[in-house]
């Protein structure tokens, strides 16, 4: 499928500023590692190819890879000329330099700079975190500023979202809006996940546009009851973040072709000796749980005398080559704990022996898929046991 990028849109902001957006633009959380880990090259590849087709509007945020998105950017907009491009990122979090088993995003962000986010809406809080993003992009200035993640998905609370919107509201906002009055940026905009908090900062504040991750779609219109009217009669510009997930979501296909790995999942798994394993701070009871209290509540049963489900084509292959070679990967995988390593020897790791309680099997095919050995075939289990998520 092939869609033309060019034909700029032209957006006026408040200050009088003419702002040329292409039809897509380049949400850049990937480029910081966003699920998994991409290399240098495969970013600026991919930067590269998104310029080709014309895209030259790109967005991003200290989040991002906790500032790997801002600095991987930097390199490659170097090569453009600055007025060819319009830019944008965010404020409302600092990066603090912490330990590592305490930086932020752990499972969600791979190999990002030991940094937490420490949330901060307030004048000198937005003033500091749009400097520290000039100096890791390496420009004079960006277009537009928007205010970062103030919803309910990010605070965990209605009270919460809005102790933020107004911290913001009477601190940040007036830092972005002086900005834009001196032209040091053209454009000011709120970037979250609901519609919901953006009508109430459009009737708070003078902003130029929002950035809306997800919520208007083919699915969900309910932000035409009042906000898109709303906007609309306050000349209030829209710019709609995951555009492409949608898309695949929908009609199973990327407005910028299907990008392709080249080989099944299992073979993608890097060998231990060439990986740093992932230290996780231990589950807290209220938001992080361990496992095995995670599958009490998919009240998973299995009935004693069922026939295994889970059946190796060689008892061997674990223990002899799995082990040595990867760590046994199954035992990490497994979001239910059904395979263990248990060794006769704990203290010299000695006698290891590979341990399926597949009791515990919450039917997820995880190691059907990954194992690097194809050596588990998950199969159709006899009788109902299994998950009750109804139950959750």
């Amino acid at each position: 499928m092939s869609v033309s990028l060019t034909g700029p849109r032209v957006f006026t902001s408040r200050s009088g500023a003419e702002l040329s957006f292409t039809a897509l633009g380049f949400g850049t959380a990937p480029l910081g590692n966003l699920y998994q880990p991409v290399s240098e090259n495969t970013a600026r590849e991919t930067l590269n190819a998104a310029w080709e087709v014309g895209c030259r509007y790109f967005d991003t945020a200290p989040l991002y890879g906790l500032g790997l998105s801002e600095t991987r950017l930097n390199g490659f907009l170097r090569q453009h000329d600055r007025a060819s491009y319009l830019l944008s990122s965010k404020v409302g979090r600092l990066l603090a330099v912490c330990p590592p088993e305490q930086r932020t995003g752990i499972g969600k962000f791979f190999d990002t700079p030991t940094r937490r986010e420490v949330y901060d809406y307030s004048y000198d809080g937005a003033m500091r975190s749009l400097e520290f993003s000039l100096e890791r992009l390496g420009v004079d200035s960006l277009d537009i500023v928007y205010c970062h993640d103030v919803d309910i998905f990010t605070h965990g609370s209605k009270a919460a979202s809005d102790a933020r919107i107004s911290e913001f509201m009477n601190g940040g906002y007036k830092a972005l809006h002086d900005l834009r009055a001196q032209g040091v940026i053209k454009a000011i905009g709120v970037g979250v996940n609901e519609w919901q908090v953006c009508e109430t900062m459009a009737r708070a504040g003078d902003f130029d546009l929002f950035l809306l991750a997800g919520r208007y779609t083919l699915l969900e219109q309910e932000a035409l009851d009042s906000f898109l009217p709303l906007c609309e009669a306050r000349g209030i510009g829209i710019a709609l973040g995951g555009l492409d997930m949608w898309t695949n979501q929908l009609f199973g296909l990327s407005l910028f072709g299907t990008l392709k790995h080249g080989k099944p999942d299992y073979a993608t798994l890097k060998p231990l000796k060439d990986v740093k394993p992932i230290v996780y701070p231990k589950p807290d009871g209220k938001i992080s749980f361990d496992k095995l209290s995670s599958v009490f509540l998919s009240s998973t049963n299995h009935e004693e005398d069922q026939p295994a489900h889970l059946r190796l084509k060689d008892a061997a292959v674990p223990v002899a080559h799995n082990l040595p070679l990867y760590g046994e990967p199954a035992r990490l995988y497994c979001p239910a704990g059904v395979y263990e390593v248990v060794y006769g020897h704990e203290a010299t790791k000695t006698d290891p022996r590979f341990v399926i309680n597949a009791q515990n099997c919450v039917h997820c095919k995880t190691c059907d898929i990954k194992d690097p050995a194809q050596n588990i075939n998950w199969t159709v289990p006899e009788g109902s046991g299994g998950p009750n998520y109804a139950g959750m």
